[in-house]
């Protein structure tokens, strides 16, 4: 991270890895690396701020805020594919998303969730198989879904 001295140049800060990390579901389940979070739209912007505190997992940005996240998700087994749909919503209750959750019967993913949030997901490395209420696509390192 960066930032600037007392002096008014620039800095480095921090080098380190993010000190929040959150595994989902128990081990297996995916690991959120939460790296940092903005409170308001502009963003304060001085010496002194840092980022906001915030314990846990929280799904969206804070409003008026953002968010950056790593993810890594496992490869995909039984355990997620057979989830009911109370279990969907407790797994995204574990991050304050609970009412994110839209999994039904007939969904073609136990896991399908919808936020009011504009996401960018990148690929950095391998591929997964994006699932959406119509269709769904291969994403592969490089590929950029929004």
């Amino acid at each position: 991270m960066t930032g600037h001295d007392a002096s008014d140049r620039a800095v480095i800060t921090q080098d380190a890895p993010p000190t929040r990390v959150v595994e989902i579901g128990g081990p297996g389940g995916p690991i959120f690396y939460e790296v940092w979070n903005t409170r308001q739209t502009p963003a304060v912007i001085d010496r002194r701020s840092g980022e906001p505190a915030e314990e846990g997992l929280v799904l969206g940005p804070p409003e008026r805020g953002t968010r950056i996240r790593v993810i890594d998700f496992p490869p995909e087994d039984d355990r997620i594919r057979n989830l009911t749909g109370a279990e969907a919503a407790e797994k995204f209750g574990e991050m304050g998303g609970a009412d994110a959750a839209r999994s039904a019967a007939d969904a073609p993913h136990p896991l399908m969730h919808r936020t009011q949030t504009i996401d960018y997901g990148i690929v950095i490395e391998g591929e997964l198989t994006l699932v959406l209420d119509d269709g769904e696509t291969v994403v592969r390192t490089g590929d950029i879904v929004i």
